[in-house]
């Protein structure tokens, strides 16, 4: 993963910031083999109001962090040399149902509440930064990312999606074909009990995921699971290292106090001291592809082909991927009280409750991913060394 002389691969990410969007989005910042083309956000984690100022703060105390510590600067000199990113607007709510959001657990404003614990990491209007660039209001999130997709060429741009799949859906409707220019479209979403971006938005989800199966030329999809991300975790201790200490250098203040509620949430559902890293472990998968060309994977990452319906509507079982493991020799998803059986019908239609998608499986090892991470994003905690 260490960067090349080749020119930096383009990334559209898709985010509801949101605690480990977050991190995913300041590991990205870190990574100088590829250009954050846009970051389009929406509701999820918080709302898309909040989620958008989440990526000011970011990348406002990043440029405090490099202003006030000269001597960390080098690890962000990259983006003065790249385009900006641009930063718009997209869905505030589900394609159908109820607006779901997990303040529970990222706090009312997606990040611990800091915007009233610490109004120091508050952004001040108008807001300007030498790497990002607001999108004008009246600019489409969705339709972005199918500008990007259509303007640059087939291959060449990543979208990595860690929300609601709502703006990629919408993308996907606006014009089905730019999706399938993307080199491969990463989603952090699913598993057999409900991931929350999938519970945000099931209709979105069975959309997407729904076209992708359907087409005769499927998009470059990989789901990225909670099946293997809640195995990628980082120690609280290896992260929090400042939370009393308001003196502590901007970037390791905001990541301590940032994560001080998921970690006091956790301990009181019973769960160990760690932090499970679903988004950064779906960015890392993009960095370490970056120099493939082609949709196979290096050795070590493991994925396996899954048939699935996205659950949409169920009383308690919404945004679950149900995996069909009848192994009949029928369609998967066929209901036989609605289909009857296959080989007795005189004209067998099509049954496309099922999709089938990609899903990762294993990745080389969880030790390495751990020490690359801390070793970009939190190279000042002792656990990096």
């Amino acid at each position: 993963m260490n960067a090349t002389a080749h020119s930096p691969h383009r990334v559209i990410l898709d985010t509801d910031p949101g605690v480990d969007d977050v991190l995913a989005l300041l590991l990205l910042l870190a990574s100088p083999e590829i250009s954050i083309e846009a970051i389009t956000v929406c509701f999820g984690n918080t709302t898309v109001d909040h989620a958008y100022d989440n990526v000011l703060k970011v990348y406002e105390v990043v440029r405090r962090h490099c202003a006030s510590h000269p001597e960390d600067a080098h690890r962000f000199q990259h983006l003065s040399h790249a385009k900006k990113t641009m930063l718009a607007k997209g869905a505030k709510g589900p394609f159908e149902g109820k607006l779901e959001l997990a303040e529970y657990f990222h706090g009312d404003d997606g990040l611990s509440n800091i915007s009233t614990t610490h109004p120091e990491f508050n952004v001040k209007q108008p807001f300007t930064n030498e790497w990002l660039e607001q999108a004008d209001p009246n600019t489409n999130a969705s339709q972005l990312i199918v500008d990007i997709l259509r303007r640059e060429p087939r291959g060449t741009v990543t979208l990595l999606g860690v929300g609601p799949m709502t703006n990629i859906a919408r993308a996907y409707q606006i014009d089905p074909l730019a999706l399938g220019r993307a080199k491969k479209i990463v989603l952090m979403a699913g598993v057999a009990v409900a991931e929350f971006n999938v519970f945000a938005d099931p209709f979105a989800a069975g959309l997407l995921l729904g076209a992708h199966s359907a087409a005769e030329r499927p998009l470059p999809i990989l789901v990225v699971p909670l099946d293997i991300s809640t195995l990628h975790t980082v120690p609280f201790d290896a992260l929090i290292t400042s939370l009393d200490d308001p003196a502590a250098p901007p970037l390791e203040r905001f990541v301590s106090v940032v994560l001080d509620r998921p970690r006091r949430v956790l301990k009181l559902l019973g769960y160990p001291d760690v932090m499970e890293m679903h988004d950064p472990l779906a960015a890392y998968v993009v960095l370490a592809h970056v120099a493939v060309t082609g949709p196979q994977l290096l050795d070590g990452w493991v994925v396996e082909r899954r048939t699935i319906l996205v659950e949409r509507v169920g009383e308690h079982t919404r945004g679950m991927f149900v995996t069909d493991r009848r192994n009949a020799q029928e369609q998967p998803g066929t209901v036989r009280a609605e289909d009857g059986i296959a080989a007795e019908r005189k004209a067998a239609k099509p049954i496309n409750r099922a999709v089938s998608v990609d899903v990762l499986k294993a990745s080389p090892s969880v030790e390495a991913f751990r020490a690359e991470l801390l070793r970009r994003m939190v190279w000042w905690s002792p656990a990096a060394k």
